[in-house]
């Protein structure tokens, strides 16, 4: 027994839905893996900028801290210098 050739027609038109829609997961699909790839590199990339930014507020904090202390060296050697006159 044959199938009504109306219901022939809804089925290859369903048939033709269902293949463009799975196209159109395929495509979703494709979208989201590289949305992901680069979200990753992104992630990567930032963690890579932390520890470089704290690494280089780190230096900053050295060499602020040895920069403070040649300062106060230079005070007190010119303290020494003034008094040497009033000896």
């Amino acid at each position: 027994m044959q199938m009504d050739p109306e219901l022939l027609a809804q089925r290859k038109k369903l048939q033709m839905a269902i293949m463009l829609k799975d196209s159109d997961i395929k495509r979703s699909e494709r979208a989201m893996l590289e949305v992901d790839v680069v979200l990753r590199e992104l992630k990567h990339k930032q963690s890579q900028l932390q520890t470089e930014t704290l690494l280089k507020e780190n230096q900053l904090k050295k060499l602020t801290a040895d920069h403070q202390q040649m300062q106060l060296e230079i005070i007190k050697l010119k303290h020494q210098m003034n008094n040497l006159g009033r000896q």
